[in-house]
């Protein structure tokens, strides 16, 4: 995980830029692709092939594109929402349905291990480089000391997200040993799009995430073969002027790897958990 790491937090910074545009992630995989760029939801399309195929609109059907246009637009507070997104919700709306308990249930709504697992997570949140971007995580200890599932962490992201200034939200959480889920959301102009595409994922340039194969604790150890005291050196060394002054990205016009911060997060993070097997520097003898 630890070159992963190193991978995802190197492009935070190199790939963020002036120019606005957008960054297709979408492969069109499938035997038949309906594809509209402008459309701020799923649902969206399928409310015109409703209407199309001159489809009666039940209140159950009405409910569950309500649902689909509420999620993906986060609230209709996603800069992809359009004037054409409120007139599809205007209509729906004729046909009585509890909308209300629709948009409270999906923006608001939350059980209690999701609130103790966001908690947790705000517990190990870590703004970066001290610029408006934030990162936390939760381990697989502690999802399974609570109980905790993917559906409850559902939220963390967003949650982030909403800190005063933030521009980048990342969240990392385990999927099993071996593999880790990490979601990343922006504001204009930053676009995760290519980031997430960058580790083998995708989404929008807004929302999108990715799935990364290690663990923190074989970065620590990693780290502890040639550091005594990474947790100090991620901190104290000047790896602007040292490390980072020779990185090669640099001559290919990219940001330098942030080498100080991933040193200090993987030493940290084996420090909170104690993690076990790591083998550290021996201290060499007194010379005198």
């Amino acid at each position: 995980v630890y070159q992963l790491f190193h991978q995802a937090l190197r492009q935070l910074v190199s790939f963020f830029f002036a120019q606005y545009y957008i960054i297709k992630t979408n492969t069109f995989f499938a035997q038949y692709n309906e594809v509209q760029r402008n459309a701020s939801a799923t649902c969206e399309i399928i409310y015109d092939l409703v209407c199309l195929a001159q489809c009666p609109l039940s209140e159950h059907l009405v409910r569950s594109l309500y649902t689909g246009i509420v999620t993906d637009t986060g609230g209709f507070m996603h800069s992809s929402t359009t004037p054409r997104t409120h007139e599809i919700v205007a209509q729906l709306m004729k046909i009585p349905f509890s909308f209300t308990k629709v948009y409270y249930k999906h923006m608001y709504e939350k059980s209690k291990i999701a609130t103790i697992m966001e908690a947790i997570a705000i517990g190990h949140l870590e703004q970066l480089w001290e610029k408006p971007y934030y990162m936390t995580y939760v381990t697989l200890e502690e999802m399974l000391d609570k109980g905790a599932t993917k559906e409850d962490l559902g939220s963390i992201v967003s949650t982030i997200k909403n800190i005063k200034g933030c521009d980048l939200a990342i969240f990392m959480y385990p999927l099993d040993a071996q593999h880790y889920k990490v979601s990343f959301r922006s504001n204009p102009p930053y676009d995760v799009a290519k980031l997430a595409a960058s580790i083998g994922g995708g989404g929008h340039i807004r929302a999108a995430g990715a799935t990364i194969e290690g663990n923190f604790e074989e970065a620590a150890r990693v780290i502890n073969r040639n550091s005594a005291l990474p947790s100090v050196c991620g901190r104290v060394c000047p790896q602007e002027k040292q490390c980072e002054s020779k990185c090669i990205h640099l001559k290919t016009g990219r940001q330098a790897v942030a080498i100080g911060c991933l040193e200090r997060f993987a030493a940290d993070y084996e420090r909170e958990h104690q993690a076990s097997n790591t083998q550290h520097t021996a201290p060499k003898p007194s010379n005198g």
